[in-house]
């Protein structure tokens, strides 16, 4: 019978049974990391407060299992902090890719018949829309006025 550590008082879950279960999950859902507060994972692990010995079981829980935690939990880190725990040595491939692929796409040039003022506007002929253009391509100034 496994035991819900928020249902039962005074129970409490070992560091390795704790941080073995985030690792399950993050393994079953392929996710990168999990979440928590500060204040959760103490809580979870049914402690009320911070002390070294704690924080070093902690530390040494996470390096059995391979996991790490982002920030390092540490004694002046706020209760409302969260922290990312990850496995170690996992990157996230989806992110990768996307992060490539967006690269990439931003590299290539997309080209165009017309810019926008060529539709915004009537210039008359087409040379006055290629002069127009010329302004805009060397970077002068260009004066515009819209007569109802």
């Amino acid at each position: 019978m496994l035991i819900n550590p928020t249902q039962a008082i005074g129970y409490k879950m070992t560091y390795t049974a704790y941080l073995r279960s985030i690792k399950n999950e993050l393994q079953r859902t392929g996710k990168t990391k999990k979440s928590l507060r500060v204040k959760t994972i103490i809580e979870q692990l049914g402690y009320q407060r911070r002390s070294q010995s704690f924080l070093n079981d902690f530390q040494t829980a996470l390096d059995e299992l391979g996991l790490c935690a982002n920030p390092i939990l540490d004694l002046h880190i706020p209760l409302d902090t969260k922290i990312a725990i990850s496995i170690k040595g996992v990157k996230p491939i989806s992110e990768i890719a996307n992060s490539q692929l967006i690269s990439a796409k931003l590299r290539d040039k997309i080209s165009v018949k017309h810019y926008f003022f060529y539709y915004l506007f009537d210039f008359g002929s087409e040379q006055e829309y290629e002069r127009f253009q010329a302004c805009l391509d060397s970077h002068q100034p260009v004066g515009t006025f819209l007569i109802p």
